[in-house]
């Protein structure tokens, strides 16, 4: 994204001729936006800017290591091609095998895609690369047949085994060793550099795949010559230069993941944890606008944290560490849920709960976000655990604000799940939950609180009321909790898509209500009959 815009995203989406809807979207992505957009509005908003970059020439867009992406990474991808079919676009997508695992439609039967399986190299076509990479240097035959043998048609591993014989003292000759696999080859590659190269490579390796040269130095402060290190790995193919996501820095890229891999994992966990540390810490000095800020810091203080527990007693300092990483991450989850991505919401909060102390604030708003998570998976079971947990902790605190949050999990689960609840009633506790709410200060909460009590009402068939509700929730600033819940509402309790009725459409427009709360209305004025039923009895 960064590559197409440029450093001047805003000036260059102007002259692509993107409407000022699109740039909002994309505008969290880059950087620049206060609110998040929601995962099917990013991957619409990305696919009319590759549509708008391609009316000059074809665009090629190119995948690489597809296999780690997250599923709405790769949901944004199938999103782009199949439904950018007058584009000249070319997505180039290139992954190992196990992405079939997730994404078996992808093995063939999508239009307009076309599935390439690269092969080991056969033993001509191995031969004929050495012969390529030797340039016409000698080579024992002793020693290429094993090459040959331990490759297994491997061009990563051929690559890297004539770079370790250049690299070394010369011999060329049949008692050289060849590592039975990559993972032994690169390390024995890594072994051949010198202490200062290794030092900068390793401490690389800690930031990721890609790192910057400002890391490298906050964490190798004993090492004068980054710049010098950095060009020397570069020369020997081990890193190449990279675009920096941070302004005014230098970036690089371990040219294969498993490089990357072997450096890191040569650390000793007690200098992983150090260096994990120091890096969160830098990157939260160094980098406040970075957009997934939160999430990066708390992953590595997680390691930091989890490190040193591995190692022996906690102390103090590694005590520390958690409510920072917790905090981070928490707020990570928040901003992943406001945005409806499940996939991280699932992977950070709970984590955030098992790091965060128990007792604290902190760790009863991890609960929170982790009950309403389980909610919208409809997971029962492990909801209402931890809505136990997170009602026990929070009157062991005397926390009337957490308490009441977790009335309004506990009365969606209800109305969602228990046939013997009744609308009457979770009415009358949802406008109980509003006046506490309300009592102690939560703005957002008694927005969350109004809107349940607009929903309730409208099930009950009192839509001016449920439009009064709605209006005073949207008077009290509803932030995360509406946006978020905007989305929970285009599903109803059994788990099916609803559209808004003709009737209920025509009606709430006519009143001057809302698109959310015509949605709202509709999406549970439709539920099933039997449903209702329960529901509305007294």
């Amino acid at each position: 994204m960064k590559e197409l815009l440029g450093a001047a995203p805003n000036e260059r989406l102007r002259e692509l001729g993107l409407e000022t809807a699109t740039a909002q979207t994309l505008a969290p992505i880059l950087g620049d936006g206060a609110s998040a957009s929601s995962p099917e509005e990013i991957a619409w908003a990305v696919r009319k800017l590759f549509e708008a970059a391609a009316k000059s020439s074809p665009l090629v867009v190119v995948f690489d290591d597809l296999h780690w992406g997250e599923p709405v990474f790769l949901d944004l991808i199938e999103h782009i091609a199949d439904f950018s079919r007058d584009a000249p676009i070319l997505l180039l997508c290139m992954a190992r095998p196990e992405l079939l695992d997730r994404r078996a439609a992808w093995g063939g039967g999508k239009l307009n895609a076309a599935n390439v399986l690269l092969e080991p190299l056969a033993p001509d076509e191995t031969e004929e690369l050495i012969d390529r990479l030797l340039s016409g240097e000698g080579l024992d035959q002793s020693l290429r047949g094993r090459i040959l043998e331990a490759a297994g048609g491997n061009p990563l591993f051929v690559g890297e085994m004539l770079a370790m014989l250049a690299e070394g003292d010369g011999d060329n000759g049949s008692d050289v060793s060849v590592p039975s696999t990559i993972q032994a080859l690169l390390a024995s590659r890594l072994d051949q550099l010198d202490d200062a190269e290794r030092g900068v490579l390793e401490r690389g390796a800690v930031e990721g795949q890609v790192f910057h040269r400002g890391a490298v130095a906050a964490l190798a402060p004993e090492e004068s010559q980054v710049d010098g290190r950095l060009m020397a790995l570069v020369r020997k193919d081990l890193v190449r230069p990279e675009q920096s996501l941070l302004a005014g820095d230098d970036a690089y890229r371990f040219r294969h993941l498993l490089i990357r891999d072997a450096a890191y994992e040569s650390l000793p966990k007690a200098i992983r944890a150090e260096l994990h540390e120091r890096f969160a810490n830098w990157l939260e000095e160094n980098a406040p606008q970075l957009v997934e800020l939160d999430e990066i810091v708390g992953y590595h203080l997680e390691q930091a944290y989890n490190y040193r527990s591995e190692l022996g007693p906690v102390d103090d300092v590694t005590r520390a560490l958690a409510p920072r990483a917790a905090e981070r991450l928490l707020a990570a989850a928040k901003r992943a849920s406001s945005r409806g991505d499940v996939a991280a919401t699932k992977s950070l909060s709970p984590r955030a709960v098992a790091l965060a102390q128990p007792g604290t604030a902190s760790h009863r708003e991890a609960l929170l976000e982790l009950a309403r998570l389980y909610l919208l998976l409809s997971d029962a079971e492990r909801g209402n655990e931890v809505l136990a947990e997170l009602f026990a902790a929070a009157e062991l605190a005397g926390d009337a604000r957490m308490y009441n949050r977790a009335r309004l999990v506990s009365l969606e689960r209800k109305v969602v799940q228990d046939p013997g609840a009744t609308m009457d009633a979770a009415l009358a506790e949802a406008e109980e939950a509003e006046r506490e709410l309300a009592r102690v200060g939560d703005a957002e909460g008694v927005a969350w609180a109004l809107r349940l009590v607009g929903n309730f009402l409208s099930w009950l068939g009192k839509t001016r009321e449920a439009e009064q509700a709605w209006a005073r929730a949207r008077a009290r600033g509803a932030g995360r909790e509406l946006r978020a819940d905007h989305r929970d509402l285009e599903l109803d309790g059994l788990g099916s898509r609803r559209s808004p009725s003709a009737t209920t459409s025509s009606r709430a427009h006519g009143r001057g209500v809302s698109g959310l709360e015509c949605w709202r209305a509709a999406a549970t004025m439709t539920r099933p009959q039997r449903r209702s039923r329960q529901l509305l009895r007294p």
